[in-house]
């Protein structure tokens, strides 16, 4: 069959290396250890901590340059390398691909919230140098974050966040209510967006980096689950936090701080790249479990594949993750070279949108070539079903994907405030 992702020799090279040491260290953790770290710490901090310094050294070394950045106010990892190693992935590894187990056990979403909370630092005025020497060996030592910007009047709406962070002499106070966090229970420290109120007078938008454990932060579990993670309700009641906690401001115009800080942005882009990157993952291996499916032979005495019907149905399905693909692979290179936010915005938004359709096609489409065959528990059709359902709905709905395309791309007004 035709290869439509051409990798160069040099990926090829780094690629069989990465398999190479994640085969290795699944011989060296067995699943029981990494069940129970992911429980206790909410992901498998020693095996990422090890992955990590493994990347830094030894074959990977000369390669480093292909997948971890030196730019002191980008993200530390390369995002279209990453897809170029899950595609691979997928392709090598799809059939023996268990997607509810792999995401419980290896948590990449709380990967992605620790990922989106490192960027807005990286964006923020300490950039990768805070990263490095504060907030990188709190996480190698099993201290994730999570993010919080979602609250109960604005939803993702960045400019009517209501939870205030008064300026007070040599610190802030802040006070308000983040909805929908999912990941409260174990992190450590959370990425918070906030209006900052200066002594000047002045408001905009920024983020913190806040430690969970402060006096006056709060959570409360609500009956309401994503890929099976408990959603939270996180409340700051005159939570005190030093200056030195703002890593993300907005610019300032005659001397004021005003509007959304670019640390926003750069975590929303690369949440929308990350949640693109898991629905290719899950498209794939469904896709490619429905394909092995047709190919079978029937009680007919031909394989269902051969049937028009089927066939042109799995024929679109590919075309529509092919194009995912180019999307996530346009969005991940503008994110890498740090291009004009709204450009990066627009892009990450389409790849969000079209990669999350195409996984739900894909699915869709594998449950018809099953039958009630795909509601066993080997293949797990049935529940990958309700699970590319998801990203559908969230972090952000793909209505409000459409109108950011329609008022940013096609200047049209907008219809809602």
């Amino acid at each position: 069959m035709i290869q439509l992702d051409v990798r160069t020799e040099k990926q090829e090279e780094v690629i069989k290396i990465i398999f190479d040491l994640i085969e290795e260290l699944r011989g060296k953790y067995n699943k029981e250890q990494i069940i129970q770290e992911t429980k206790d710490k909410g992901y498998p901090a020693t095996l990422i901590t090890e992955l990590m310094t493994r990347a830094m050294g030894g074959d990977l070394a000369k390669h480093r340059d292909m997948f971890i950045s030196t730019d002191k106010k980008g993200m530390l990892l390369k995002l279209d390398s990453l897809r170029c190693i899950i595609n691979a992935y997928v392709d090598e590894h799809a059939d023996k691909s268990n997607i509810p187990e792999s995401l419980a056990n290896y948590a990449p979403g709380r990967l992605l919230l620790i990922a989106m909370g490192l960027a807005t630092i990286a964006a923020g005025k300490g950039g990768m140098d805070l990263i490095k020497s504060k907030y990188l060996p709190e996480i190698m030592q099993g201290h994730s974050m999570c993010y919080g910007i979602t609250e109960p009047d604005a939803g993702t709406n960045t400019h009517k966040v209501s939870t205030t962070a008064v300026e007070e002499g040599d610190h802030y106070i802040i006070n308000g209510q983040k909805i929908f966090i999912s990941e409260a229970d174990t992190a450590t420290f959370i990425s918070l967006v906030a209006k900052v109120v200066s002594k000047g007078g002045g408001e905009s938008i920024g983020t913190f980096i806040v430690d969970m454990r402060t006096e006056g932060v709060k959570k409360t579990p609500l009956d309401i689950a994503a890929f099976g993670d408990i959603q939270y309700s996180v409340f700051f009641d005159n939570v005190k936090v030093s200056r030195e906690c703002l890593v993300g401001v907005s610019g300032s115009k005659g001397g004021k701080q005003e509007g959304i800080s670019s640390s926003v942005f750069q975590a929303l882009n690369l949440e929308r790249i990350g949640v693109s990157l898991i629905c290719l993952y899950m498209g794939k291996v469904v896709f490619s479990k429905g394909v092995k499916q047709a190919k079978k032979k029937r009680s007919s005495g031909q394989p269902m594949g051969s049937y028009l019907n089927i066939k042109h149905k799995l024929a679109k399905v590919s075309l529509r993750l092919e194009l995912a693909n180019l999307a996530i692979k346009k969005a991940a290179e503008e994110f890498d070279k740090k291009g004009e936010p709204k450009v990066v915005g627009l892009y990450s938004n389409i790849a969000k949108l079209v990669s999350s359709e195409a996984a739900y096609e894909a699915a869709r489409i594998a449950l018809e070539v099953y039958g009630v065959e795909g509601l066993n528990r080997r293949d797990n059709i049935g529940q990958l079903m309700q699970m590319v359902r998801l990203p559908r709905l969230g972090p952000i709905n793909n209505e409000m994907v459409l109108n950011f395309i329609g008022e940013n791309l096609l200047g049209l007004p907008k219809s809602y405030r």
